[in-house]
């Protein structure tokens, strides 16, 4: 007996790819989170370095092995945790775009099988959801406004940090948009658990001419 593999409509396989990037996103956080902590719990501020000395093979003038080991541990952690929350960053920008990406699709009209995630740092507007049919609109984009601030406020810190001269007022500025600027992972991943249930809002519509269809061809099926 041979078995067919049944073919998922194009709407399950783009939800399931949405899905997908939200499931990255997720990794690299909590993983990202983890290091974070790990690199903290080594902290030479916090921890208790003893002074105890060794020699390593005869004339050496000694070294703390303690105090050693907590600095090499916490570059290792470091190294970790930037490394991370990088990907975490990238993560959290693909899943919010790629979301946005297959609403935008969905109301277009357009049948594709799986998000292709845009180049660059933006994240378009979804008009389509601010008719009023659709009761998380407004939540969305509030969320879509944090993110934008977040990605505006690194992109003015950095070309900002890029002068010849910085006055005192300006270094302030370029501190505190730095700080915002690290607020974007989290922003980002905040507005794709929102456009993710939007997604599937807008693909309602499809769903059910998918299912219309399907019951005509069974009609038809059963009156021939």
């Amino acid at each position: 007996m041979t078995s067919t593999k049944r073919t998922l409509p194009w709407f399950e396989t783009l939800t399931d790819s949405v899905y997908a990037l939200g499931e990255s996103a997720r990794e690299y956080r909590r993983a990202a989170q983890a290091a974070r902590l790990a690199y903290e719990s080594v902290n030479p501020q916090r921890v208790q370095i003893h002074e105890g000395r060794v020699a390593v093979g005869t004339g050496s003038g000694g070294t703390e092995p303690h105090a050693s080991s907590v600095f090499d541990v916490q570059k290792a952690y470091g190294d970790l945790m930037h490394r991370l929350e990088n990907h975490y960053a990238a993560a959290a920008m693909a899943y919010a775009q790629g979301a946005t990406w297959a609403i935008r699709q969905a109301f277009a009209g357009a049948t594709p099988v799986m998000v292709t995630v845009p180049d660059g740092s933006f994240l378009p507007d979804v008009p389509e959801l601010g008719t009023g049919r659709y009761a998380g609109a407004a939540n969305l984009a509030a969320a879509r406004d944090a993110a934008s601030r977040c990605l505006a406020a690194g992109e003015w810190a950095e070309d900002a940090s890029g002068q010849d001269y910085v006055s005192d007022h300006e270094a302030g500025q370029i501190d505190d948009a730095w700080v915002l600027a690290m607020g974007a992972p989290e922003a980002l991943y905040a507005y794709g658990l929102l456009a993710e249930r939007a997604v599937h809002f807008a693909l309602l519509g499809p769903k059910r001419e998918h299912e219309r269809a399907l019951a005509a061809a069974r009609r038809d099926a059963d009156a021939s």
